[in-house]
């Protein structure tokens, strides 16, 4: 969870702050994108019985061609981005190395939101191929 991420403890009041975060990204996406965008739509991958893993992006859409997922992850001090990012590029990776295969012609594009209060857009992440990420200041 990202809260433990950012070094603080989990409480209802962190929880609440981190999702009105989150909501208001959400909120700013759908307008530049236009199209209403889905959240807790869980993914998986394997046999519907014994699925291998399940994948709940934090909002998702489909326009004609691409579907696209959204995975945010706010950045409390600017310390914590390289590891924050790291941990969840790893992690985004292999669910697009899965899931890209029975996207079937559409293209598959998972955005990394990184948000914060401090301007980090200057630093450099290393992302595989799939994996975008967004800067977001608060």
């Amino acid at each position: 969870m990202i809260i433990k991420e950012n070094n603080e403890p989990i409480t209802n009041q962190n929880f609440i702050s981190f999702r009105n975060i989150e909501v208001k990204i959400l909120s700013a996406l759908q307008k530049i994108y236009g199209v209403e965008m889905k959240t807790l739509i869980h993914y998986m991958y394997g046999q519907p019985d014994k699925p291998e893993f399940s994948y709940t992006p934090d909002a998702s859409l489909m326009t004609k061609d691409t579907l696209y997922f959204f995975e945010i992850k706010y950045i409390l001090k600017p310390e914590f981005a390289k590891n924050i990012a790291k941990n969840t590029v790893k992690y985004l990776s292999e669910i697009y190395k899965k899931l890209s295969p029975s996207i079937g012609d559409k293209k598959f594009v998972i955005q990394l939101i990184l948000a914060s209060g401090y301007d980090i857009s200057n630093m450099v992440f290393d992302v595989p191929v799939g994996i975008e990420i967004e800067f977001f200041k608060l």
